[in-house]
C-alpha cells in the first residue's frame, strides 16, 4: 500500500459506523488497479473484498480527469451491480506532494429504502393539491375530495 494511504485506513470503519449499517466505506490505492481495495468496512453493499478491482465508474472518473479539477465528488449517484438498489456516493481524490492521485476513499450509502420510503409518503401526502399546490405524487390517484363544511360541525 502506498504510505500515503495508511493514515485513511482508520477512517473507512470510522465513516462506516458514523453513517450507519447502509453505509460501505472503501479505500482505494491506485498503484495496482486489479487489486486497488486495500481496506473496506462492511462490504454487504457491494461484495468487495481487500485485493478487489476498482469499479468501471471509478476508472471512468479518473479517464475524465475529474481529480485534476477538484479534491472530491460528493452525493452522486452510485451504480451497484444489482440495479434494482440506489446509491449515495462521494468519493475524496487522495492526492501525493506532486498532486497526482494516489487514492480514492469512497462512501457508498444504500438509499433504497428511504427513497421508497418517500415515495410511499408522497403518495400518502401529496394527492391532495389544495394541499400542495402544483404538486402530484407519482403513481397517486385522482385527489382526494373535499369533506364538506357540515361534515365538522358540532
Amino acid at each position: 500500500m502506498n504510505p500515503r494511504l495508511q493514515g485513511y485506513v482508520p477512517l473507512v470503519n470510522f465513516i462506516a459506523e458514523v453513517v450507519g449499517p447502509n453505509c460501505e466505506v472503501v479505500l482505494h490505492d491506485l498503484s495496482d488497479l486489479e487489486h486497488s481495495v486495500v481496506a473496506i468496512s462492511d462490504n454487504r453493499l457491494t461484495d468487495r473484498q481487500i485485493g478487489s478491482s476498482i469499479t468501471d465508474f471509478a476508472l471512468r472518473v479518473l479517464q475524465n480527469r475529474c481529480d485534476r479539477e477538484q479534491d472530491y465528488v460528493t452525493n452522486y449517484a452510485g451504480q451497484p451491480r444489482d440495479e434494482r438498489r440506489t446509491f449515495r456516493s462521494s468519493t475524496l481524490f487522495i492526492k501525493d506532494e506532486a498532486g497526482n492521485t494516489v487514492g480514492m476513499l469512497c462512501v457508498n450509502v444504500d438509499i433504497t429504502d428511504l427513497r421508497a420510503a418517500r415515495e410511499a409518503m408522497d403518495k400518502f401526502l401529496l394527492q391532495d393539491p389544495d394541499v400542495f399546490p402544483g404538486r402530484k405524487a407519482e403513481g397517486a390517484t385522482k385527489p382526494m375530495p373535499k369533506a364538506s363544511a357540515t361534515c365538522w360541525k358540532t
